[in-house]
């Protein structure tokens, strides 16, 4: 038996939750039907038999078997690819993670709570920690914000800040292990709030790359403002925009709530 273990937990949908532990030298397919291994409802756009994992050696992979319904990994097409710990599988509509962890502690993982896993998935992304939140959607966003003495600064430019700056998308620098990250999840998890990112970058350069995502053109239409930062819109458009669009040469991951909201799940 290997030493590690390989499981996917489900991060949204009505299998939210559900983890699946592929053993060493046993592939399992998984998809919409009871011809896969690993059967998931609730999600029409899942084949029958989606994908195949495979645990062997120490090495995990997956590859895709009905290519046509869209198999991603980290945010980019996949076919057949090596599956590492922390990676983001999505099938469907649905967001599964990848965990490479020690048998006894599958089960112990299997109960941790949706916000203790929200913070453990932030806590070990790489680089520093910033959320994008989204001063229109509840006062108690302000409040916070204003509560906290943490670096913060409005993706709005001048007259834009002082005209809709209660109303505007903020950057703040966060500890992983500080206050407000924990209030963050605490209070606003499944309410849209905002999205995190991690960078190594100095905050101007992380604020520029931001910035450069407000504004989209539209056939016809021009220069449109795009709300990004909305968990749902991010999710919803990363697998279909180039990396480079949205991550720059700054940001190394973007994280946000699943459709449900009662997970985060990492785009890189």
């Amino acid at each position: 038996m290997s030493a590690r273990t390989l499981v996917l937990t489900v991060l949204n949908g009505p299998e939210t939750g559900r983890t699946m532990v592929i053993a060493e030298g046993a592939p399992r397919r998984i998809g919409a039907s009871a011809a896969a291994d690993e059967a998931l409802a609730g999600d029409a756009n899942i084949a029958p038999v989606h994908i195949a994992v495979r645990w062997e050696d120490g090495v995990a992979r997956v590859r895709a078997l009905q290519s046509a319904f869209g198999t991603w990994l980290n945010g980019s097409a996949a076919s057949d690819a090596p599956l590492g710990d922390g990676d983001t599988l999505c099938i469907g509509a649905t967001w599964l993670r990848a965990h490479i962890v020690a048998p006894v502690a599958v089960e112990a993982r299997r109960h941790a709570t949706p916000k203790e896993a929200a913070l453990d998935v932030l806590r070990a992304a790489p680089g520093r920690l910033f959320a994008v939140l989204d001063a229109a959607r509840e006062d108690r966003v302000r409040e916070l914000m204003r509560s906290n003495s943490y670096r913060r600064s409005c993706l709005y430019d001048g007259w834009g800040e002082a005209v809709f700056g209660e109303a505007a998308p903020w950057l703040v620098q966060l500890w992983k292990t500080g206050r407000f990250v924990e209030q963050l999840i605490d209070e606003g998890m499944g309410r849209a709030w905002g999205v995190f990112l991690t960078s190594r970058a100095p905050f101007n350069e992380v604020r520029r790359q931001c910035r450069r995502l407000l504004q989209v053109n539209v056939e016809g239409q021009g220069k449109m403002l795009f709300r990004w930062y909305d968990p749902g819109v991010l999710t919803s458009v990363y697998p279909h925009m180039q990396r480079s669009q949205l991550h720059g040469t700054v940001i190394e991951s973007w994280i946000a709530e699943t459709p449900k909201g009662d997970a985060l799940v990492t785009l890189s």
